[in-house]
């Protein structure tokens, strides 16, 4: 596995589960790698932020009807709701129309300007109407910034109380550049060093984590019942019957696995698992242009062949 997406410069962080046994292998690039380093993640992100609703929506914080009017200034689009944001169906495109002027500033850090105050702009702007899925980063940046406003603190914070410390994430963060700079790997682009992303908004893409923090995720996925966060985790992962789509997951076409990939500037990542076979497999690696064959590789592991991806 670890072969099919080697490149000269580029490490990989890779762990495949079968049946409780992990199997944990570091090949290092250009760049010291221990299983602490921390790698970005992208939209894995997403099936974190989904896992945090579902742990405020058992603690009757939250619900997935509640209207994001409720608790944001969404103006059209108030009657979304968090359960359509977090399985892609509330209509809202891929991006934000207003993203692309801010991004073209920064291109290598696309998402370092756009804050707050742009996502609302935009989404008082251009009013939608619930779909069937459509994937949607936009949907993502939305979900995390109110469930933020429901719990009262940052979404990193919530994250790291609610998510990481009771599934034992120890390196995992959404606040890397501030808190451990010193465990990133560099990130490279068809082998040339490219900087981080920084997002005001990361509940769409903005955790970094390590291949241990991923392989206890995976884990706690495989066997729900070993997890502090069992109710939750079985929430995330079954197909919901008003959406068609599971809470953050993507679903292998008829099929038990779930599965989330990954890529920002300098990273591609693969995450997926099969609760009825007890398999799970994740693969970190730091370089922007490899997520086809990150994805493949994955599948592969899995036992599949490629289903058609988002």
């Amino acid at each position: 596995m670890i072969r099919e997406v080697r490149q000269a410069s580029t490490s990989v962080a890779a762990v495949i589960i079968e049946r409780g046994t992990a199997d944990l292998r570091l090949s290092p690039g250009a760049d010291p790698l221990i299983t602490d380093t921390l790698f970005e993640l992208g939209s894995v992100t997403k099936t974190l932020t989904a896992l945090l609703l579902a742990q405020m929506t058992l603690a009757g914080e939250a619900a997935l009807q509640t209207r994001i009017g409720d608790v944001l200034h969404a103006g059209g689009n108030a009657d979304i709701t968090l359960g359509q944001l977090a399985t892609h169906t509330a209509g809202l495109p891929r991006l934000p129309q207003n993203l692309m002027a801010k991004a073209r500033v920064t291109p290598q850090d696309p998402y370092s300007t756009y804050d707050a105050e742009d996502l609302l702009a935009d989404l008082q702007a251009h009013p939608v109407a619930p779909s069937a899925p459509v994937y949607s980063n936009y949907g993502y940046m939305v979900l995390g910034l109110a469930l933020s406003k429901i719990g009262g603190r940052s979404l990193g914070t919530l994250m790291a109380d609610r998510v990481f410390a009771p599934l034992s994430m120890t390196n995992a963060t959404f606040d890397a550049g501030i808190s451990a700079p010193h465990q990133r790997v560099q990130g490279y682009l068809h082998g040339d060093r490219v900087p981080h992303w920084s997002k005001l908004l990361p509940g769409a893409g903005g955790a970094e984590a390590s291949i241990n923090d991923v392989t206890a995720y995976l884990r706690a996925q495989v066997e729900p019942a070993t997890s502090e966060l069992e109710a939750a985790l079985e929430m995330t992962q079954r197909p919901l019957d008003n959406y068609d789509a599971c809470l953050g997951w993507q679903q292998a076409a008829g099929g038990t696995v779930r599965w989330h990939n990954g890529g920002t500037g300098g990273f591609s990542t693969f995450v997926g698992f099969d609760r009825g076979a007890g398999a799970g497999v994740a693969i970190l690696v730091n370089a922007g242009n490899l997520g086809a064959v990150v994805d493949r590789a994955g599948f592969r592991a899995l036992g599949m062949n490629d289903p058609a991806i988002e």
